[in-house]
């Protein structure tokens, strides 16, 4: 399980650009309309989030489909401003990133296969 904080961390809300330079490099916080939340997982959920992720990643090499598992990364809905979640696990369609504002170079940067 992750918790997040009760209280947002800042007082003012932060836009998407100003929470990108003040954390976007640490994926222990999390944007929500504007309001920055610490999140701490558990080890308990630290375990479910490996077991699912190793899963997912088997059946996409089995199927061979253009997918990823996307672990702890920054993912803004398009149609909210303020708002960037990082969820535990994600699968990433890699034809689907084309246009987007993470380009697979940035992906190769931060571990992320390529």
């Amino acid at each position: 399980m992750t918790i997040a904080v009760e209280q947002a961390i800042q007082q003012k809300p932060l836009s998407f650009d100003e929470f990108l330079a003040r954390h976007g490099g640490d994926n222990r916080y999390e944007l929500i309309d504007g309001e920055v939340f610490d999140l701490e997982p558990t080890g308990l959920h630290e375990e479910v989030v490996a077991f699912i992720s190793a899963k997912l990643c088997v059946q996409i090499d089995a199927i061979g489909l253009p997918w990823f598992v996307f672990q702890r990364g920054l993912l803004r809905p398009s149609n909210v401003g303020m708002t960037a979640f990082r969820p535990d696990v994600a699968v990433v369609d890699r034809d689907e990133l084309v246009g987007c504002q993470v380009s697979f170079d940035e992906l190769n940067r931060s571990g992320y296969p390529n």
